[in-house]
């Protein structure tokens, strides 16, 4: 349907209000992953603390970019937290 295809398309979120007052939302499935893996990681002290400094780092420009390449040849594996 044309609903499903703009939220998909234009990253949108619908709200649906029922009769009793509960909502329900619709939203990409990409967008709604990581809203959960946000709330995941920044559920902890430590991690949220660690990933504020490296926002930091990024946002000062205190970061090097690493080749994706150049991880994969180093055995890293990405691993999904769901």
């Amino acid at each position: 349907p044309m609903l499903f295809r703009s939220i998909l398309d234009q990253q949108e979120r619908f709200e649906v209000q029922c009769k009793n007052g509960e909502t329900v939302v619709m939203m990409d499935g990409r967008d709604y992953r990581g809203i959960i893996e946000t709330l995941y990681l920044s559920s902890n002290k430590a991690n949220a603390e660690w990933l504020q400094e490296g926002i930091r780092q990024y946002r000062s420009g205190e970061v090097k970019q690493i080749d994706e390449i150049y991880l994969l040849a180093s055995g890293f594996r990405q691993q999904a937290i769901f």
